[in-house]
């Protein structure tokens, strides 16, 4: 049996509105890309952040600031993250332990 551990530690919820009028789509011959239209804008501070994984098989992952592959961001973003003292730790046999803070899209480290 398999342990998942999910970690969101202060999880910044980010509302990206597009046009309702607006009509054009994106597209890429990538689907793991990141397709922006619009300013992004990030200001990112992280301090004394820890991501261990122990033991057969385990995984961890951590994303402070980040915008993953295969995400779509219609409009303009504005992201101020600030985290400090930040673990994420999987022990054992076949765990996944991930933290996601101010993070847009999904966290390939945090899949099985």
């Amino acid at each position: 049996m398999m342990k998942i551990l999910m970690a969101s530690v202060a999880v910044l919820a980010i509302g990206v509105s597009a046009a309702s009028a607006q009509t054009k789509t994106m597209s890429s011959t990538n689907d793991k890309g990141v397709q922006i239209q619009g300013n992004t804008n990030m200001n990112v501070n992280a301090q004394n952040v820890n991501t261990v994984a122990s033991g057969k098989g385990n995984k961890a992952g951590t994303s402070i600031g980040a915008i993953h592959g295969g995400t779509q961001i219609q409009g303009n973003t504005n992201m101020n993250v600030s985290a400090k003292n930040v673990n994420t730790i999987a022990t054992g046999k076949g765990n996944v332990a991930c933290t996601e803070i101010g993070s847009i899209g999904d966290n390939p480290a945090c899949k099985k």
